[in-house]
């Protein structure tokens, strides 16, 4: 999808959201002024404050949009996600200071609501435009992949169960002439705190350079491996800097006797395909394996079978034998967790050595990326 519809996706849909909400918090402030319901006037400070963050994204989905400079020569996408913090943010400082109000009430009792039939049909409309407006949001910014018009989804989900517990406990005030507004309000903080802290947690891996989504990568790895020339992917390395903007490095291997030429063509063809898929890819590292010897072939074999019996070894590549030196190369890929990779490393290559003692083992190391 290109960035300039994506923009203008995410513009329509916040627009939507910014005009529902404003009408919404407008109505539930007066109503619930009114009927001196603090539930319902704090659900209506709740709904303008999604004016707030759909207001932000749109500004933060313009500014996304600039052009690669000095300063940022990979652009400015990474900004969605400064977005989505920045909302979180504000999530969380209403939940706290909806907490703080919640727990006073409930030490200092106030006057107690009229629940009306303008107050119960204002949140029966609430709950219907949010369920619906929250879903929309959510499924779209999914879709889209921004972070943040996912987050303003799931803000808008939680105040259709504000509406629900509202509605609910107006239902047993006419049943039982006592109010649990209160204590439904310390309920309905905690839901916010909840889900600003789910939204903060996922928005900071992202600002910081988490890892890309798993079926992203399969993709980008399976469009290298059936590249023809390809004998494996070594290592492949992507760095998210917003939607449709991935900049990456792949180490493959190849036919040690490919010539210069057809190494350049390959190069070339897996950085216009990897281009359809968003990802620039900045390097192609090529190393040689000999394909077509079969003792080459039988040794690489028992030392695969060897390494992958260690736990901390999730992977092994860049295989090279010289028969004529008693050299033997290869690199394993160690999982982040190994408690001491230079003690595992040695146990691997006193393994090796005992296959094969009239050689020499020469073992590199990397991370799992």
């Amino acid at each position: 999808m290109k960035n300039s519809s994506r923009s203008a996706q995410i513009v329509r849909y916040n627009v939507i959201g910014i005009v529902s909400n404003l009408v919404l918090s407008s109505a539930k402030f007066v109503i619930g002024s009114l009927a001196h319901s603090q539930a319902v006037v704090l659900d209506s400070i709740n709904s303008f404050a999604d004016v707030i963050f759909s207001s932000l994204i749109l500004i933060f989905a313009k500014l996304s949009q600039k052009e690669a400079d000095e300063k940022h020569p990979f652009g400015y996408g990474r900004l969605e996600y400064v977005c989505s913090v920045i909302i979180t943010m504000l999530i969380l400082a209403i939940g706290f200071r909806s907490l703080y109000e919640a727990v006073d009430s409930i030490i200092h009792p106030k006057q107690t609501p009229v629940y009306n039939a303008l107050l119960i049909g204002a949140m029966a409309v609430s709950l219907v435009v949010k369920y619906f407006l929250g879903n929309a949001l959510k499924k779209k910014g999914k879709e889209l992949r921004s972070e943040a018009l996912e987050a303003a989804g799931v803000d808008n989900l939680s105040d259709a169960w504000v509406a629900i517990a509202v509605l609910v406990s107006i239902v047993l005030y006419k049943i039982s002439h006592v109010s649990i507004e209160s204590y439904l309000c310390v309920g309905i903080s905690l839901l916010i705190i909840k889900s600003g802290i789910g939204m903060l947690s996922e928005s900071m891996t992202k600002v910081v350079g988490g890892p890309v989504d798993p079926e992203f990568r399969k993709k980008i790895l399976r469009m290298i491996f059936l590249e023809e020339g390809v004998y494996n992917v070594s290592s492949l390395v992507i760095h998210n800097y917003g939607e449709g903007n991935h900049i990456a490095s792949v180490d493959i291997e190849v036919d040690e006797d490919m010539t210069a030429k057809k190494i350049s063509d390959l190069s070339r063809k897996l950085k216009a395909s990897a281009r359809e898929y968003g990802v620039t890819l900045t390097s192609v590292g090529i190393s040689g394996t000999k394909v077509a010897d079969p003792k080459a072939d039988e040794v690489w074999d028992h030392i695969l079978l060897t390494t992958l019996r260690h736990k901390d070894i999730v992977h092994a590549h860049s295989f090279r034998v010289d028969f004529k030196k008693k050299i033997i190369h290869f690199t394993v890929v160690l999982d982040y967790g190994v408690a001491d990779r230079q003690k595992e490393i040695e146990a691997l290559e006193r393994e090796i050595k005992a296959l094969y003692p009239d050689m020499k083992i020469d073992i590199a190391t990397a991370i799992n990326a």
